[in-house]
């Protein structure tokens, strides 16, 4: 997985520590009715588990699906679907349409883990699981229902998604920066992945052909664009990357390294504790 090289240049030692958790149980829904009970306020359907999202995909992940033999025939064609889309693929990914982001961002507690029309588009259904699992992005490797370590857990893995969203959206700028797209560029571009813009509005304006050949900087081929975004990511060394985060990548590694130690003493605290 790209995101565990790219972790491993900033903290290889992170990276070697096995993390497990338990009380998720992926295969057999933990937050399912059944498992729950009947009094339980919050429940998803086991059939549709966490994955009622539509998850943005940052460009070099994309390129690291396509070039990835081993992706399931329905998350490849999950995410060849998107790139036929105007509104949901651009420079910057894959993204989900102003329409879903606004009606999820507005949710009432129950409809998430129970909406199927909200399944994620990647989700194989064959084999309940995900179409992309090798190349799930910062949402899908951070969302744990339940810890074993208990609310100390569940904020390392919030820590976790942060770090890891701040790496997304850092080496996708980076690659197009390096594809000559400039500050300006950039800066039209940007909203369309921030939350707020989706809630500030109901639509994004039509975009013609030309407007899409403008914004897509004049590459006429997206396939072969999101591939060199991941050939730019895979290359980028330990150097590169610490410069592209900068000072605030720091001190997201330093909040997540002490989360971790946090988790790692309330699981040693509970394995302790008579029951």
């Amino acid at each position: 997985m790209l995101y565990q090289r790219l972790v491993g240049l900033l903290d290889q030692s992170l990276v070697a520590t096995e993390i497990r958790e338990t009380a998720a149980t992926c295969g057999d829904c933990a937050m399912s009715p059944a498992r729950r009970g009947p009094r339980a306020k919050i429940t998803y359907r086991p059939d549709l588990k966490c994955c009622t999202f539509d998850p943005w995909v940052p460009n070099f992940m994309v390129g690291a699906i396509l070039e990835d033999p081993s992706v399931s025939a329905a998350g490849r064609a999950a995410v060849r679907a998107k790139m036929a889309s105007i509104e949901e693929c651009s420079p910057l990914g894959l993204r989900a349409s102003t329409k879903f982001q606004r009606r999820f961002l507005r949710k009432n507690e129950n409809e998430f883990g129970n909406r199927e029309d909200w399944l994620c588009p990647y989700y194989d259904r064959a084999s309940a699981n995900c179409g992309v699992w090798g190349h799930r992005g910062s949402v899908c490797v951070s969302f744990f229902c339940k810890s074993d370590a208990g609310a100390r857990g569940l904020a390392f893995w919030s820590e976790l998604g942060d770090f890891l969203h701040l790496i997304e959206q850092s080496v996708m700028e980076e690659c197009l920066v390096q594809l000559d797209f400039s500050p300006r560029q950039l800066s039209e571009l940007l909203p369309l992945i921030d939350r707020q813009t989706h809630l500030g509005r109901r639509a994004w304006p039509a975009i013609t052909p030309a407007e899409s050949r403008r914004l897509w900087n004049h590459y006429d081929d997206s396939e072969e664009f999101f591939r060199k975004c991941h050939r730019i990511a895979g290359a980028l060394t330990a150097r590169d990357l610490r410069e592209i985060l900068g000072e605030a990548g720091e001190r997201a590694l330093a909040r997540l390294n002490l989360s971790l130690d946090r988790r790692s003493a309330a699981v040693s605290a509970r394995r302790a504790t008579p029951r």
